[in-house]
């Protein structure tokens, strides 16, 4: 039977930093998602009965203790941000930007996670990680191997898997008896895995390493009015 006697709803800030620094596999026992690109154009794009894209949809709109989202800011696509929040039964409480490990926040988490990665389970494409998935894999692989390997885990789990890490965070989540904390961490990691920069943000010298979002910015009438000097 489940034990969910140690998952932790947390709440978010929604303050890019802040929520970044609630994010802690090793503060609390959470799963976090993340909702990117090509998840959006499945689910509102797909009408197919595939078990894959039906699970996609439950971890997109599920409500289950212990389980956040990140999901599109409203500075960076309003719209998808505002029908996210409409088709989830995860409260916003539990929702914060699907960024919050990369972009400016990217620095922080190198500092924080790198040095200690040998007490986390990896999964990724790569030989470094520590549950291994093929490269370029798409929503129909078959991933119950994988899933077995994390339910043998230990630690808190990073999941690095493409258009898979949403479902694989699900799943492991809502069916392992005991899990550890399990995080959608993405390319955030990349560096770490292949020895090379994968994102403009892992580079300092580009504008996406400083970029902060906001969960909703202020309206255009609410903004001071520009000074001229």
């Amino acid at each position: 039977m489940k034990d969910t006697g140690r998952m932790t709803d947390l709440c978010m800030t929604h303050s890019f930093v802040d929520d970044f620094l609630l994010i802690d596999p090793f503060a609390a026992n959470f799963a976090f998602a993340r909702i990117g690109p090509h998840e959006l154009a499945v689910y509102f794009g797909s009408r197919s009965a595939k078990n894959s894209v039906r699970t996609l949809r439950r971890a997109i709109e599920a409500d289950v203790p212990g389980y956040h989202l990140g999901i599109p800011c409203s500075c960076c696509n309003r719209e998808l941000h505002v029908k996210l929040k409409s088709v989830s039964s995860t409260p916003e409480s539990r929702m914060t930007y699907s960024n919050v490990l990369a972009d400016g926040n990217y620095e922080r988490f190198k500092i924080k996670y790198f040095p200690v990665m040998h007490y986390l389970t990896l999964v990724a494409p790569s030989e470094n990680a520590d549950i291994q998935i093929p490269k370029d894999i798409e929503l129909g692989w078959d991933y119950r191997n994988v899933l077995k390997k994390m339910r043998e885990s230990e630690k808190p789990i990073f999941v690095a898997a493409g258009p898979l890490s949403s479902i694989l965070v699900y799943e492991y989540w809502t069916k392992a008896d005991d899990p550890q904390t399990v995080i959608d961490v993405g390319a955030a990691i990349d560096p770490f895995l292949f020895n090379r920069n994968t994102k403009e943000y892992h580079d300092d010298n580009y504008p996406a390493s400083q970029r902060v979002c906001e969960w909703e910015p202020p309206p255009l009438q609410d903004l001071e009015p520009l000074t001229y000097i």
